[in-house]
């Protein structure tokens, strides 16, 4: 989730902001550096990503699970249905991405950051901590007009609750 929300900063940065590329490099080396040396501090071995491993395990309902529980009622096969929910996401998020870079503005950071995390969220990983969906609720309050905001807000709505009592 970090490398496309640290892409929506250089967009910003270059694009809004004005930033040259030395400027842009400048920027990110020294807390890239910090980065490394907090990391290395505390890896020790592969055993450290352990965690990661553990959790990845853990899944919450995602629109794949309302096709599965909607393949359960009506006994045929929406592959298709599944695949193409995945790719809207994805397009709604890249082409965030290529409104902000022809339109900087920070309307459009905050709908491109709240459609990539939106993409990994729904389609992407299996779980999803609380920093992940609280980030997502933050954003969508700074953009509640836009479609996607309100579709991440009402997201448990009534019917969601329908399909996790269907599936499980």
């Amino acid at each position: 989730m970090t490398a496309p929300l640290f892409l929506i900063d250089v967009i910003i940065a270059w694009r809004l902001h004005g930033l040259g590329w030395r400027q842009l490099i400048v920027r990110y080396v020294g807390p890239g550096l910090l980065g490394i040396a907090v990391f290395g501090v505390f890896y020790r071995s592969p055993e450290f990503f352990e965690g990661t491993r553990v959790i990845s395990e853990w899944e919450f309902l995602q629109p794949r699970h309302a096709v599965e529980a909607i393949e359960l009622a009506v006994g045929f096969d929406l592959n298709v249905l599944d695949w193409t929910i995945t790719a809207t996401f994805v397009l709604i998020a890249l082409a965030s991405v290529v409104v902000l870079l022809r339109t900087p503005t920070l309307d459009n950071a905050t709908k491109a950051a709240l459609a990539i995390m939106s993409a990994i969220s729904f389609v992407g990983i299996a779980h999803c901590g609380r920093g992940i969906w609280s980030g997502q609720v933050l954003l969508a309050a700074l953009v509640p007009r836009w479609w996607l905001a309100r579709f991440v807000d009402r997201r448990l709505s009534p019917g969601c609750v329908l399909v996790i009592i269907l599936v499980g």
